[in-house]
Formats: C-alpha cells, sequence, structure tokens
C-alpha cells in the first residue's frame, strides 16, 4: 500500500480482484479471501484500539469502502523558481483519472489542486490545501473512502 493512501482495502495493487456486481473492489475481493495466501490479508472488520500511549477508550474500525469516495490530489510544480519540478501536475491528472476509471471516484468528488491553474481557488496555497482538507473530511461516515494525494517538493526537516 502506497503511503498517500488512507483507506486500507483501496490499494493499488493488481492481486486485488473487482466486485462483479459493483465493478469496485472491496474488502471481499481480495485475493486473499480467495485463497491467495501471499496476497495481503484484508483489515481487520471489528473495532480495534490504538496502540501503547494513546488514551485509552479510543478505537478505530477500518473501512470497507463501500460508501462515498472522495479526493484531495495537490501538484506542485514550482514553475519558474529554483528548484522547479516536472511531473507533479501530471502525476495528479494521471490519478485522478487512475481513481475514476478504477476505483469508481467521480469527478465532481475530487478536489485538484495545481499551481498550473489560472484560478486563484485551486492553486495549492496554505489557505486553499488546508480548506481542500476540510472538504475533505467533512461529513465523513463510516465506510466512506476518503484519498489523498500530494507530489510536490518534500523535506525532512
Amino acid at each position: 500500500m502506497g503511503p498517500d493512501q488512507v483507506c486500507e482495502p483501496v490499494v493499488l495493487d493488481p492481486r486485488f480482484r473487482i466486485n462483479v456486481g459493483t465493478g469496485l473492489p472491496s474488502v471481499s475481493s481480495n485475493a486473499y479471501v480467495h485463497g491467495n495466501l501471499n496476497a495481503p490479508p484484508p483489515p481487520p472488520s471489528g473495532m480495534l484500539s490504538f496502540g501503547q500511549g494513546a488514551p485509552q477508550g479510543y478505537h478505530f474500525q477500518y473501512s470497507t469502502c463501500t460508501g462515498r469516495r472522495k479526493a484531495l490530489l495537490i501538484g506542485i510544480n514550482y514553475f519558474g523558481q529554483r528548484g522547479q519540478l516536472r511531473g507533479c501536475i501530471n502525476d495528479v491528472k494521471n490519478m485522478s483519472n487512475y481513481l475514476n476509471q478504477n476505483f469508481g471516484y467521480a469527478r465532481e468528488d475530487m478536489v485538484i489542486l495545481t499551481d498550473d491553474q489560472q484560478n486563484p481557488m485551486s492553486q495549492p496555497t496554505k489557505q486553499n490545501i488546508l480548506r481542500a482538507m476540510h472538504w475533505l473530511v467533512k461529513d465523513a461516515k463510516p465506510n466512506d473512502s476518503l484519498f489523498f494525494h500530494y507530489s510536490g517538493p518534500w523535506s525532512d526537516k
């Protein structure tokens, strides 16, 4: 599973089969469930506790990804600046198409922020990124699929 995925069952892995009824992957369509013991097992289905050091009484449950799908995709190339990157916006376009075609994410349920946009609301500024992150989690319900993708500069400092 990639580091920018939020929902465990939504993996970019060819070993996961597609649900015939919906055309979308699900926990029960996992190749492990169908006898491929080399595939990763599906996530646990019950309530789980956080690890040591977490406050008591905090529990979580993995999503079955059967609810609403929302995606926030950010690409920053830093055009015309020192350290300009290439391909980050292309990554966002490819991810948008991939989510739409393979996992049923509707275009209207995706927010795309890239630094090639003319509309100031579509630029990946701190304010717009925070606003979009709020949109992503707003009204989230159990079994929704919330996907976050970032392609751009980073620092480990």
